[in-house]
């Protein structure tokens, strides 16, 4: 086993113990005040803005911004009480339960309260959009204060990866121990992460991977938002240009494949709702250019997809080391914690999963066999709920509004979600993230979350109205 230094509340004595409880119950109080005083869109914004910065400290990933977010919970849930009637608050709620409930099964402490502290900042996240939405003031003004944030971040990640010799000066500066994940201190002096690679860039994050996520999504909510107003917010639309830019200079693979495949699928979509038959045509001409495409790749530069192929392996033998396991804990999984036990354990004798078996400590990089791992079967069937059923909802409004013309705002606004929504799952289900991204990523998916649970609203408010208008056409006249 690897051993590990005291924990930061392991070092703590009395006094500090008591200056701890004294400071959560200030940050408490003041939380509570501002989740029943302060309007939702100022709050969604300002957590926003938090999520992009994070504040890490002496709790690992446990940041201030997520110590935050998770603390407005309480009181949004007073306030916004009647937004619980949604099945997805719900769900998320009976997630949060279960994660405390595995506690006691669970290696590590720390990690199960990160898992239910990442589910409760989510629901701030989701409650806040739809209480925006629901007041009307939409979520134009929120997204305002943490747009600037968007813009510096995929700044950062465009000169980081011109110029690596900036990011490394970045990354051994003390401002970097607070602005980026934990481990960045030992970065250069053993510890790894893929932006070391100089064909990798992450900004403030340590990974490429995980911070072309975060460009992603919050493209496509400032997409969203930019659609849904009267007049098309041109800056909003021309950050997001930016922000999707940034996401391809992070050296990720993923904003090459999803960013092209995924736009194209929803247009075939929306094209099959209304001409099914030249749907398919389409669907199957594109298909037949891409297999042409990567045929002709594979011919010219074999080696274009050794990387891609490595990769792939080693998600395999990491998939299987979890299928081992199964049988052995079907309903509880291996708890919080104890996956890192297992792969100390495995590693070194692993010939697929080289180098220092220190460094190779890697999660299961599946959302669905991550959920698991950490609290069983209950965790995994509610995940599984949680991140496929809002893209359901969005597919189910798109089908709702087929006698709009494609092209629409509405439709391009509602496209904007259904991308963020399926790039986060696709994304997950073979990287590191959970099914809502890390601590950078959750609130931009919350919002898309609460923009799909509106978008439902609306759609059935629009179902009901023109069941009640049909019902008194066919009434007697009269009556």
């Amino acid at each position: 086993m690897i051993g590990s230094a005291a924990s930061f509340t392991q070092s703590l004595d009395p006094v500090g113990w008591a200056g701890l409880v004294v400071a959560a119950i200030v940050l408490i109080a003041a939380l509570a005040w501002a989740s029943l005083r302060v309007p939702p869109r100022l709050l969604l914004g300002l957590a926003l803005a938090l999520s992009l910065l994070q504040f890490f400290g002496p709790l690992g990933f446990m940041s201030g911004a997520l110590f935050i977010q998770a603390g407005l919970l309480p009181g949004l849930l007073v306030q916004y009480r009647l937004l619980l009637r949604r099945w997805w608050p719900v769900a998320l709620l009976a997630l949060m339960v279960w994660q405390l409930v595995s506690v006691a099964w669970s290696f590590s402490f720390g990690s199960a309260a990160y898992g239910v502290l990442t589910s409760a900042a989510l629901l701030t996240f989701v409650l806040l959009t739809l209480a925006a939405v629901d007041s009307g003031a939409g979520l134009v003004k929120a997204l305002w204060i943490p747009a600037p944030i968007v813009v510096a971040q995929a700044l950062l990640i465009i000169s980081f990866r011109a110029f690596p010799a900036l990011e490394e000066t970045y990354l051994r500066s003390s401002i970097a121990r607070v602005l980026s994940e934990p481990g960045v201190d030992v970065l250069y002096a053993g510890g790894y992460e893929n932006v070391l690679d100089p064909g990798k860039a992450g900004g403030l994050l340590l990974n490429g991977n995980t911070a072309s996520l975060l460009m992603a999504l919050c493209a496509c909510v400032l997409l969203a938002a930019a659609l849904g107003e009267a007049a098309v917010n041109r800056t909003f639309v021309g950050i997001a240009g930016l922000a999707l830019v940034a996401s391809v200079a992070t050296g990720s693979k993923t904003p090459l494949v999803l960013g092209l495949v995924l736009p194209v699928i929803v247009l075939v979509l929306l094209v099959a709702l209304r001409r099914p038959r030249r749907g398919l045509s389409m669907g199957a001409g594109v298909a037949i250019l891409a297999a042409l495409v990567l045929g002709a790749v594979w011919w010219v530069r074999p080696s274009t997809f050794d990387e891609a192929v490595r990769t792939t392996q080693e998600r395999f033998v990491l998939w299987g080391l979890v299928f081992e396991q199964v049988p052995q804990h079907p309903f509880f999984g291996l708890g919080f914690g104890n996956w890192r036990q297992l792969m100390v354990d495995r590693v070194v004798n692993n010939p697929q999963l080289a180098g220092d078996p220190t460094l190779r400590v890697l999660p299961p990089h599946n959302l669905l066999l991550q959920a698991w791992v950490d609290a069983g079967i209950v965790s995994f069937l509610l995940t599984a709920v949680l991140a496929i059923l809002p893209i359901v909802i969005v597919i189910h409004s798109l089908v709702a509004a087929k006698s709009e013309p494609i092209l629409s705002k509405v439709n391009l606004a509602r496209c904007s979600v259904l991308l963020g929504l399926c790039w986060t799952f696709l994304h997950g289900m073979t990287d590191t993230t959970i099914f809502s991204g890390d601590n950078h990523t959750l609130g931009w998916y919350g919002v898309l979350v609460g923009l799909a649970l509106a978008l439902r609203s609306v759609d059935g408010a629009a179902d009901r109205a023109e069941s009640i208008e049909v019902t008194n056409q066919a009434a007697p006249h009269g009556r």
